[in-house]
Formats: structure tokens, C-alpha cells, sequence
């Protein structure tokens, strides 16, 4: 068995497919021309970044907008001057080909960033090895290294690489492909990324597992658990068949209630929403039963370019959601960038720690030009159907206020200009700061409705990187000091007449679900394919048990007991009553 981190999404067994990325051997040659060889790199990165915007549009046809971005990252990358520029120095100084000066440069950064402790700086690696090998490819004027061989393999694969590489995986046939397994990456890598979207158990990081492994070798990917088992005895193969059988009765069960309104056994309606990047994202939504959209991100907008989008261009975008929507709710959160998502346009401070620094709301009410556009953009789009807006990180009472003020100056000028919007828009917060949460009684007297933002709430209340795998283990859902501020919160929202959504990751947690309800959450907004399972804990649930079940667990005092608590009642749950 080999131990790694799993993706949750389920168990698969099936028959091995070694993916190896083609090798380039590139030798050392010294050069008279030296500015013919940097003329001859930029025909080579301009024919690199060809490839990567096909690939773009591809990956937004099969996955969506939001998990495409991997290859505007890729565009950033090649236009960085701090890396092609060390490339062409290293042509111009020591007159060497535009191979060598590519991997020369490309294995110093890859060594870098091997010593920096995180996993987003990890999967950098990965992204400058497939930017390297395609502008190489391009030099040599070879054939793609997408050409992996797999076309000819039997349906029902399990794909066994080092850590795939994005121009890889987007050509790869998910339809025969059963499960995923890495040597290296995290859950937060672009395997898992693309394992969520396609529904595919993975499991990433399982050291040694190229040297264990060949293709052929019948393997079970067991994501719940994260573990790997090759070639498995009859006993541990005679487990496993009976889970799956289990998981796709479970999985047959679930299709029925795509179509229902979820509501507690005694009758509580709770609406089950969806989080998206973009309009390609709502017809997915849809499919899987959504009740709405509980969370636009509309700074996706903003990171597939090299320019500030216009007015009328996010007008589109947010009218084109909201008509798709066909009457359904559709909340817009206003440009969350910073922190993780910067901008390499906007030419933003580079920051020590830029969680807790220029991000969010705090750049909006700094960079108003750019908030009034983004609200004339929103409000427009208003009047196509039921549509809300929603600022984030809000910490302060002021920051609330002017943000509102903001959007009622907006209102006067499209009256000025006698443009159509939702005069009674509803507006929002996310509550995801121990502050917000602290004055929560107090916002809610100015707020038309909270949404719980978990990711960050999670990460500032227990000062802890989300981002950093060395102290991932404490970052956790189930702290009690997370649960006790979501009650908080819903309660104080409850007393000001609003409904409380959650609209983070913890939403997604099936196990957690009743405790949520228990707590006074009244929506819960997640990715799409859950929308089904979680309806399911919802029906299968009372507001009188996950009351009591909230009160019993905020009474334990560790985040491993209740998860551990939280496990127990959702294994407990019948799936013959429905």
C-alpha cells in the first residue's frame, strides 16, 4: 500500500497507465548571431503561446473558466521578462543557443523553488517545465509531448505519473480514464484540479510510486483514504469491489435528487447553490439542481488578460449569467483580488504577507474608478433578472458604509443616464474575518444578507497559511473556534430578519452539512457536482437532530473529535430511507 492525499471523490479500480513526459536531450552550442538566436526565441515563444491559447480555449470548453486559469498562468509566465530576460542575457553574454540559455535558466528556478516550503510555489515547478518543454519543442520544431500513447489504451485506466503536466491532462480522454494517481503535488496541484472537475478519485503526493508501479499492473485508488494498492491480494480486491458497488448504488440514488427542493425531514427548506467563475460555469450548475448561483467570482473576469476589462464587457458577462439563470438568484462578490490572485497589470505592492494586506474590498475603496465600473457593470445587469451583489473581506463598519455609498452614487449616475437597473438590489457581505464575525450584529442592521466565506474564515481565525503544507494539518473546518463564529453569525443575521449562507469549501463537507443546519445556516453555496449529495444529507436530516448534534459538538474541545464525531453520524446515515 502507498500512503498519499486524497481528493475525497470516491474509490476506483483499474488496470495502469504509466504517463511519462518525452524527454528533450539539448546540448550546448555556441553561437556567432547571438540577436539571430533571440530573434529565433521569440518565434519560438510566439508559437508557444499559440499552443497555449488553443489549449485555453479547449480547457474552458471541457472544464469551465475558473479551472482553464492554469494556462493564463502559463501566458503570464512566458510574457515575464524576469524570466525570458535571463534567458536572452544568458544568449547575449555567453553567446550560447536558445536551448541551453532555456534550460540553464529554467533548472536554476526549478532548484529555487524545490527549496521554498508550500504547495502553489510547488506546482510553479511543474508550470515552467511545460512552458520550457513547449518553447523547446518549438526551437527543434518536434512533435507536442502531449503524444503520450494513451489513445490506445483500454477505457477504465488508472493514470500513474510523476505530476502531470497541464498540456498533458487536457488531452487526455477522461471518458475511459477510471482514477488518478501522482508521485508528487498536493491537493491543491493541477492533477487534483482537474480530477475534481472530472469526478475522478485521486490521490497525490504517494512517494515512490513510479518505482512500484508499471503500466498494466491492476491498481485501487482509494481517494477517501489516500491510499494506493498495486496489484492487490483477493481479499483487500474483494473489499474494495464491494465499496464501488456500494458507491455506484449511492451514486445511481443521488440522480433523484437533482430535480428535488432539499428540506429537512421536518420540513426546513434550505437552498443549495452554487459557486462559478464565469457564465460557462451556470449550465453545469443547472444540470446538478442548483438553486441559485451564491457566488459569482467575478475577479475571474480580471485574470484571463493582460488589461483591465471594460464596462460594457463585464456587463455582457454578468447579463448573460443572470439570464441563464431563468429567474433563479444570482449573487455577484465584486473583485476579490490580491492575496492569491494578483494581477501582474494592476502593478500591486508586493506585500510580506498579502493575505492580510492590500486585497479585496480594501483595493475597491482605494481604486474607486475601478469599483464604479464594476458596479455600473453589475447594476446594468440587474434588470435581467434576480440578481444581488456582494462585497468581500469586510472587517469594519466603515469599510460596509462605504462601500454602499459607493453603489448609491452608481445609482445616481445611470439615473442620470436613465439606464435601467434593479433599484432594490439586494447587497451583501461576506463574513470572512474574525472582526465581521465579532460585529456581526452590527452589520447586520446594514447588510441585506451574510454568506460565510470558510476559506478565509478558517485561515484567519486559527493563523494558519491555507496555503502552506507544513501547518495544513491545522488548518480545519472543524475547529471549534470556526463553528462556535458561524453560529454567531447566523444567529445575529436571524435576529436582523437575513438569511446566513455558508459559501467557502466547508459547504461541500457532507459530514458537516448537519451541523451547519444545526448552527442556523440557511444556504449553502459549493461546487456543482456536490449540489445532489448535499440535498441528500439534507433530506436525510432533521433540524431537531442537527440541532442537538451542533449543540453536543460545540460542547468537544478539538477539531479531531468532532470530525471524528461528524464521520460517525454521516456513516449512520440511512440510505434505504430514500
Amino acid at each position: 500500500m502507498i500512503k498519499g492525499s486524497g481528493n475525497s471523490a470516491g474509490i476506483a479500480i483499474g488496470r495502469a497507465f504509466v504517463l511519462c513526459e518525452k524527454s528533450i536531450k539539448v546540448g550546448k552550442e555556441q553561437i556567432s548571431d547571438v540577436q539571430a538566436e533571440v530573434q529565433r526565441l521569440d518565434a519560438a515563444v510566439k508559437e508557444a503561446r499559440t499552443q497555449i491559447e488553443a489549449l485555453f480555449q479547449e480547457a474552458v470548453a471541457q472544464l469551465g473558466l475558473q479551472k482553464a486559469q492554469i494556462f493564463e498562468t502559463h501566458i503570464e509566465l512566458l510574457e515575464d521578462p524576469g524570466y525570458l530576460g535571463k534567458v536572452k542575457e544568458k544568449i547575449l553574454t555567453q553567446k550560447v543557443n536558445a536551448e541551453w540559455a532555456l534550460k540553464e535558466v529554467t533548472d536554476y528556478l526549478v532548484t529555487a523553488f524545490e527549496e521554498v516550503d508550500g504547495d502553489i510555489i510547488k506546482e510553479r515547478i511543474a508550470d515552467l517545465r511545460d512552458i520550457a518543454g513547449r518553447v523547446t519543442r518549438a526551437l527543434l520544431n518536434v512533435s507536442d509531448a502531449s503524444d503520450t500513447g494513451f489513445a490506445e489504451f483500454d477505457g477504465g485506466a488508472v493514470i500513474i505519473a510523476d505530476n502531470l503536466l497541464p498540456s498533458q491532462t487536457i488531452q487526455i480522454d477522461f471518458s475511459r480514464v477510471a482514477a488518478m494517481a501522482t508521485q508528487s503535488g498536493g491537493v491543491t496541484s493541477h492533477t487534483a484540479i482537474i480530477a475534481k472537475a472530472h469526478g475522478l478519485p485521486a490521490v497525490m503526493g504517494a512517494k515512490g510510486l513510479l518505482s512500484r508501479v508499471k503500466t498494466g499492473d491492476l491498481v485501487i485508488v482509494d481517494a477517501e483514504a489516500g491510499r494506493i494498492y498495486v496489484n492487490p491480494g483477493g481479499g483487500t480486491l474483494a473489499e474494495y469491489q464491494e465499496k464501488i458497488g456500494k458507491q455506484r448504488r449511492f451514486a445511481s440514488m443521488l440522480f433523484q435528487y437533482i430535480d428535488i427542493k432539499a428540506a429537512t425531514a421536518d420540513g426546513k427548506r434550505i437552498l443549495v447553490e452554487a459557486n462559478i467563475a464565469g457564465p460557462a460555469d451556470i449550465l453545469p450548475a443547472l444540470k446538478n439542481g442548483s438553486d441559485g448561483v451564491g457566488l459569482f467570482r467575478s475577479e475571474f473576469l480580471y485574470m484571463e488578460r493582460d488589461s483591465l476589462p471594460a464596462e460594457e464587457e463585464q456587463f455582457c458577462a454578468y447579463r448573460q449569467a443572470v439570464q441563464q439563470m431563468g429567474g433563479l438568484p444570482l449573487v455577484i462578490r465584486t473583485m476579490d483580488i490580491g492575496g492569491d490572485k494578483p494581477l501582474p497589470y494592476m502593478d500591486l505592492p508586493r506585500e510580506n504577507n498579502p493575505f492580510l494586506g492590500f486585497r479585496a474590498i480594501r483595493i475597491c475603496l482605494e481604486r474607486r474608478d475601478l469599483f464604479q465600473t464594476q458596479l455600473r457593470a453589475i447594476l446594468r445587469a440587474s434588470a435581467y433578472g434576480k440578481l444581488a451583489v456582494m462585497f468581500p473581506m469586510i472587517s469594519s463598519m466603515e469599510e460596509l458604509r462605504q462601500a454602499k455609498s459607493i453603489l448609491e452614487e452608481v445609482k445616481k449616475e445611470l439615473d442620470a443616464e436613465h439606464m435601467a437597473y434593479d433599484p432594490n438590489i439586494s447587497t451583501g457581505i461576506m463574513v470572512e474575518t474574525p472582526a465581521a464575525a465579532l460585529i456581526s450584529d452590527m452589520l447586520a442592521g446594514e447588510a441585506d444578507f451574510f454568506s460565510i466565506g470558510t476559506n478565509d474564515l478558517i485561515q484567519y481565525t486559527t493563523a494558519v497559511d491555507r496555503m502552506n503544507d507544513h501547518i495544513a494539518h491545522l488548518y480545519s473546518a472543524y475547529h471549534p473556534a470556526v463553528l462556535r463564529q458561524i453560529k454567531l453569525i447566523a444567529e445575529n443575521a436571524h435576529r436582523a430578519g437575513i438569511t446566513a449562507a455558508v459559501c467557502g469549501e466547508a459547504a461541500g463537507y457532507l459530514p458537516l452539512i448537519p451541523v451547519l443546519l444545526g448552527l442556523g445556516v440557511d444556504v449553502l453555496s459549493m461546487s456543482a457536482p456536490l449540489i445532489p449529495r448535499a440535498k441528500w444529507v439534507i433530506c436525510s436530516s432533521s433540524m431537531e437532530d442537527a440541532k442537538q448534534l451542533a449543540e453536543k459538538v460545540l460542547t468537544l474541545s478539538t477539531a479531531a473529535e468532532i470530525k471524528e464525531r461528524l464521520d460517525e453520524n454521516y456513516a449512520n446515515m440511512d440510505l434505504s430511507k430514500h
